[in-house]
């Protein structure tokens, strides 16, 4: 199996210099799959947040009429 890397470079036309970074592209795989198992982790707590806001306020509405 092939070790492929990916290079970033940033060049500043102010300062004239230059930065390089090499990635082992296996990191960005790991640090991709992170970030969406991160969202979609958020997005499920923040619907089941939601759902229990919403059981909540009619909760207190039934509370009200009993």
């Amino acid at each position: 199996m092939e070790n492929k890397n990916i290079t970033f470079l940033m060049v500043s036309n102010t300062k004239g210099s230059t930065k390089k970074w090499v990635v082992s592209s296996a990191w960005i795989k790991a640090a991709l799959s992170f970030f969406i198992v991160s969202i979609v982790l958020i997005a499920a707590c923040t619907v089941d947040y939601l759902g229990l806001l919403t059981q909540s306020i009619e909760n207190k509405r039934l509370r009200a009429e009993n």
